[in-house]
């Protein structure tokens, strides 16, 4: 199976636009919500950060291998 080759120079500041959007959003959220509640805002994102950070240490540890037939030489 062959890959889809290189994307577009375009196409890649638009894919870490949305990455970072993604990223922030729930972060935004969480720091208004909390203050709404009257709970320690800095508490809710040091929650949600290490939250994320658990999760890519869970992924890198659990991804499946590269199939041999999709690595470049």
């Amino acid at each position: 199976m062959m890959g889809l080759g290189r994307p577009e120079p375009i196409v890649i500041p638009f894919i870490l636009l949305i990455c970072f959007v993604v990223g922030i959003l729930p972060g935004a959220w969480t720091n208004q919500d909390a203050e709404r509640r009257g709970a320690s805002a800095a508490l809710e994102l040091i929650a949600w950060f290490v939250g994320t950070i658990v999760a890519l240490i869970i992924w890198l540890i659990v991804r499946p291998p590269i199939p041999r037939s999709s690595r470049e030489t």
